[in-house]
């Protein structure tokens, strides 16, 4: 298996600049990795990165696959945790979650009154998206390690040039 992270929160430094770091070991390479996040937002119409792709020029090479003549990804219509201090996923995203075919057995906290789901940290966060990434990736096994390892979006990578969990930190 070989190892990989996700960098969780504002990796490129323009916002509020915190991050942090999951590792994970996987049996699949990282651009297939990559490919299969695109696949599941366009699959899904849901998506943990902040904006539509037409304004990266060469990065997010995969993306490509799954847009439109301008660049949008499929009609996206649960964009998840991508604002500042945007934690939890509302009620009606956690419905389509569930439709998509999540359980509710990954989150340590219980949803709100209203159903919204709040994250408890950047660790359950990852778990989501390797779990997504999963749906349009047959055969991905993965798990969550404690490593410095190649890191899967972020930091103007050509195939994942997004930054997922920027609503998770705030003061």
């Amino acid at each position: 298996m070989k190892e990989f992270k996700f960098v969780i929160g504002d990796w490129s430094e323009d916002g509020h600049s915190r991050k942090d770091y999951v590792h994970f070991k996987s049996n699949k390479t990282a651009d297939e990795i990559r490919e299969a996040y695109w696949l599941s937002c366009f699959r899904s119409a849901v998506a943990f990165h902040h904006s539509d792709l037409g304004n990266y020029d060469s990065y997010n090479k995969f993306s490509k696959d799954y847009a439109d003549k301008n660049g949008n990804i499929g009609a996206i219509k649960h964009r998840l945790l991508c604002n500042y201090e945007e934690s939890v996923i509302p009620a009606h995203s956690m419905k389509h979650l569930y439709a998509f075919g999540l359980t509710g057995d990954m989150f340590e906290n219980l949803p709100g009154e209203g159903g919204d789901q709040p994250l408890a940290n950047s660790e359950e966060l990852s778990k989501l998206l390797l779990w997504f990434i999963g749906e349009s990736l047959e055969g991905f096994k993965y798990e969550l390690i404690d490593n410095q390892v190649e890191c899967i979006n972020g930091f103007w990578d050509k195939g994942l040039n997004v930054q997922f969990g920027y609503g998770l930190y705030y003061d």
